[in-house]
């Protein structure tokens, strides 16, 4: 793998119902019904989610969860990350907030990482959702050009006043 880019992808933020355990396992029960889980009935996106990816969550956020297994933290092992990372998230992102998506970037050891903001404090057209910032015409026309150069080179930073931070983080 050359590089990896995030979009709003977090995994700080706690769904404390899912700390009491007849809650979590309610939600197994239920869950495990499925296939699938509908994006578009959900509003998380034009694509459905496989059920294990929502099984595993449940098993991050619960009483005795954490984001690893039996052998590895996989939080530390983010540390240990050295490839080109680039993280974005979305102002009007309420799924995956900033703060959150700021959390697991800064815990990415690589030094040649940049995080990406998309709203109008940093000069976007608008503040984008989860959604929207792949899928509408104003990422179409905002995003996909910076993710576009990022690919193309890693190392410059991709917003004006952003160029000490590429070199430094």
């Amino acid at each position: 793998m050359a590089s990896a880019a995030f979009f709003g992808t977090q995994v700080s933020r706690t769904y404390w119902p899912l700390k009491i355990p007849p809650v979590e396992w309610g939600g197994r029960f239920i869950l495990k019904r499925f296939a699938q889980l509908s994006g578009s009935r959900l509003k998380r996106g034009p694509e459905d989610e496989p059920i294990g990816l929502a099984l595993e969550s449940m098993r991050w956020y619960g009483l005795f969860g954490r984001f690893g297994d039996a052998d590895k933290d996989w939080w530390a092992g983010l540390a240990d990350v050295q490839l080109p990372v680039l993280a974005v998230s979305a102002a009007g992102d309420h799924q995956d907030p900033t703060w959150a998506c700021r959390k697991l970037f800064e815990q990415i050891g690589s030094e040649h990482k940049q995080f990406v903001n998309l709203g109008r404090d940093q000069g976007f057209a608008d503040n984008f959702g989860h959604v929207e910032m792949l899928v509408s015409k104003a990422a179409q026309a905002e995003v996909w050009p910076l993710v576009a150069r990022w690919l193309v080179d890693q190392r410059t930073a991709l917003l004006p006043g952003q160029a000490d931070l590429a070199a430094a983080v």
